[in-house]
């Protein structure tokens, strides 16, 4: 994640006004972070220290990793490569960028990082149907894209119908985990999910959830609610 490394380095505000003062630093930055990423990860790759995160592990943003899209490893011994692995990245940090600037300074440097993996996963809480046409639809090898409780789902279930990129959608973790639990506000919640990303390829992870208040069979009741949903409104 390009954006969280730059915003640790100097805080949001002076990157926010750099970007309009000094747009070819930030351009200069975004470059030298990336390369720094790439060469940290080709480091790793040369010293036979990666390990393949396509089962049973964890990719990032509360998803795992199966998958049978990687080709079949020839040679079980061989050190394994940056394209045989999922990335996650994102860029929660600039939310407040507008879509054209994204496109003019930032995606690029995201652009070249997802090229040299094998599978991206693309988001965690941010939006992504704003800057969906003109940036994240073109990253090379995406699979799976974050829909947050602040994207607009229709758009993306629009966009994502019938494609191979998976709708990794998060539900509203507030309805869970704050005050008592209201079965029909939360299915009605659900039930927009499914009727949105209808014919796309739909995982749903339940995540940010830190209490229960004492319930502890709320989350099984959510996800059975959830699986009666899809039977009810996908099988029609």
């Amino acid at each position: 994640m390009p954006s969280e490394k730059i915003i640790n380095l100097m805080g949001m505000e002076k990157f926010m006004t750099a970007l309009i003062d000094n747009p070819d630093d930030i351009q200069y930055l975004y470059r030298f972070i990336s390369d720094d990423i790439m060469r940290f990860v080709s480091w790793q790759e040369e010293s036979g220290l990666l390990v393949l995160n396509n089962g049973n592990d964890y990719i990032g943003s509360g998803s795992y990793g199966f998958i049978d899209d990687f080709p079949v490893r020839q040679d079980s011994a061989a050190p394994i490569k940056k394209n045989e692995l999922w990335v996650n990245m994102n860029s929660q940090e600039t939310i407040c960028v507008s879509p054209q600037m994204f496109a003019d300074y930032i995606f690029p440097h995201y652009y070249n990082l997802a090229g040299e993996f094998g599978l991206v996963y693309y988001g965690c809480c941010e939006p992504v149907h704003n800057i969906w046409d003109t940036c994240i639809a073109k990253l090379p090898k995406l699979k799976k894209v974050s829909i947050s409780p602040w994207c607009d789902e229709q758009f993306m279930g629009d966009r994502l119908r019938n494609s191979k990129i998976i709708y990794s959608r998060k539900p509203n973790p507030a309805l869970i985990g704050l005050g008592n639990f209201d079965q029909n506000i939360f299915k009605r919640h659900i039930a927009d999910t499914l009727l949105a990303a209808k014919e796309c390829n739909l995982e749903i992870i339940f995540r940010d959830i830190f209490t229960l208040h004492g319930s502890r069979d709320l989350a099984g009741r959510a996800v059975n609610i959830t699986r009666e949903l899809i039977d009810e409104l996908w099988q029609k």
